[in-house]
């Protein structure tokens, strides 16, 4: 593992390879941990957001540190760093062609740049809560934004004009997600909501609704599109079909709230925060298949890259190039973040020993901080 830095020491994002492919009887396969490839550390705060260009090259993050940086995931450098945002930048999306990044913030206003050369092609008036959530419509022409004043908002990207305001949830829009085919997607809705809709694309009429949470913090996709996958507030993730909303399955990622999902594109791989870890299931069979150890706060930001990462080749010959997993490793303190061979999980109310995984190294120990700043959505039912 190699230590990137950007031009400002602070918080750490880790590219972890879970070396997960198929078995030969059509399942996931997974080890029981995976140890961190590289590490870049740039922001100065808490990273709020992640997203892959469509090509699996490019990496932008946005930050409470009112930034948005581009780095290129094969070499692990920072390309450039996009400034103008002032609040916090809670969300990220790319457009499906990878010329277009957009950005939201607590400023209330969504930016579009163009992430080859960092210019700013326009800035839109976003709700006046901030923008929780962001995603382009499959052709690109639409940009869908979720947010804290309980609505789902589209604009037309070519003219910057508003087409269609959703009154979604009675509660802060927690996560947003476009389904496959583009022809529909799925809003979820924090404490006192806590219902997953699926709407229309792009007209937005109201397909159907499901209950059965507290609060919903994430959402995702299967690769198929026929399900929708729910992370709700003490660890389950509910499998519902995207026909009617019935529940399909129920998986159990731990006590804590679910609040970071994703889906491989081949579908065998879904990926669900466990605390301060992210636990593996396979979907079709509703099973555990691994866990990735070793963040020091609660994982918020999460997607798998849509393509394996050239240079990093394959685990084993009978098995595909492994996808890469981009999660946010939380440092107290931006001036000293965690590094070594291996992070270690939190420790647990019992107090267990704690043990680095197999093949892994014990990192260096570093001297307390205080708790980084809670994010608006940071409650997670303790």
């Amino acid at each position: 593992m190699e230590v990137l830095r950007g031009p400002i020491a602070g918080l750490a994002l880790v590219l972890l390879l879970g070396g997960c492919g198929n078995d030969g009887g059509g399942g996931a396969q997974c080890p029981a941990v995976a140890c961190p490839e590289r590490i870049l550390a740039g922001h100065t705060q808490r990273v709020a957001a992640l997203g892959f260009s469509p090509d699996g090259l490019t990496l932008a993050t946005g930050s409470t540190d009112r930034t948005v940086r581009i780095w290129d995931v094969v070499a692990g450098t920072l390309r450039r760093t996009l400034e103008g945002h002032a609040g916090s930048v809670l969300s990220v999306a790319f457009s499906p062609d990878g010329s277009l990044l957009a950005s939201g913030s607590e400023d209330a206003t969504i930016r579009l740049w163009r992430p080859d050369d960092g210019s700013l092609v326009r800035s839109l008036a976003g709700p006046a809560y901030g923008v929780t959530a962001l995603t382009f419509s499959k052709d690109g022409h639409s940009l869908l934004a979720s947010s804290n004043d309980h609505t789902v908002r589209i604009w037309d990207v070519e003219s910057g004009a508003e087409r269609l305001r959703l009154d979604a949830h009675v509660a802060p829009v927690t996560a947003l997600a476009l389904a496959p085919d583009g022809s529909t997607f799925a809003s979820a809705g924090s404490l006192l909501d806590g219902r997953v809709r699926l709407w229309s694309f792009p007209g937005g009429s109201p397909l159907w609704q499901a209950s059965g949470e507290t609060a919903v913090w994430a959402l995702a996709f299967t690769a198929d599109g026929h399900a929708v996958a729910a992370g709700g507030s003490f660890g389950s993730v509910r499998l519902r079909s995207t026909a009617d909303g019935a529940q399909l399955r129920v998986l159990q990622a731990g006590d804590a709230a679910v609040t970071a999902l994703a889906c491989s594109s081949d579908g065998q791989l879904l990926a669900a925060s466990e605390g301060a870890a992210i636990r593996m299931f396979d979907p079709s069979r509703g099973t555990s298949v691994g866990l990735l150890t070793g963040h020091a706060a609660t994982v918020f930001p999460r997607l798998f890259s849509r393509r394996a990462l050239p240079g990093l080749g394959e685990r084993r010959r009978h098995r595909p190039a492994v996808e890469g997993v981009l999660i946010q490793a939380v440092s107290a303190s931006p001036s000293r973040p965690r590094r070594g061979s291996c992070l270690r999980p939190r420790r647990s109310h019992r107090r267990s020993p704690r043990r680095s995984p197999p093949g892994c190294a014990r990192p260096a120990r570093s001297p307390p901080s205080p708790p980084a700043r809670a994010l608006p959505w940071d409650r997670r039912g303790r």
